[in-house]
């Protein structure tokens, strides 16, 4: 059986470490590091005002590959910065047969 397509490498441009909380609730836990993914702007284009264009702007939605599977309370770190999992939006697109074909979430920024 030939194999399936994913996201293209060069897609997938950065790399994200992976945190979950520890100790105090705060996220320490390393759980993944080096994962390859990409952290892309949400177009604000569907916003109707500027209340709800100001907070897609501080939205990113981060892509990365089949391979791992994202907790639904996390902390991500890309470049140095640390984004939030926005709970509830981790989803994986799938084939009919349900084999994921790339996970992806929403994050915002962590104060």
């Amino acid at each position: 059986m030939a194999s399936r397509p994913t996201i293209p490498a060069e897609m997938l441009s950065d790399t994200m470490d992976v945190y979950t909380v520890g100790e105090g609730g705060a996220y320490t836990n390393k759980a993944k590091s080096g994962e390859p993914c990409r952290l892309a702007i949400v177009r604000p284009g569907t916003a109707t005002g500027a209340p709800e264009r100001a907070e897609l702007a501080q939205l990113r939605r981060l892509y990365w590959g089949p391979g791992y599977t994202m907790p639904a309370y996390a902390q991500v770190e890309v470049d140095g910065q640390r984004w939030n999992v926005v709970p509830e939006t981790v989803a994986g697109p799938t084939w009919l047969d349900g084999t994921v074909i790339n996970w992806q979430c929403d994050v915002v920024r962590a104060e």
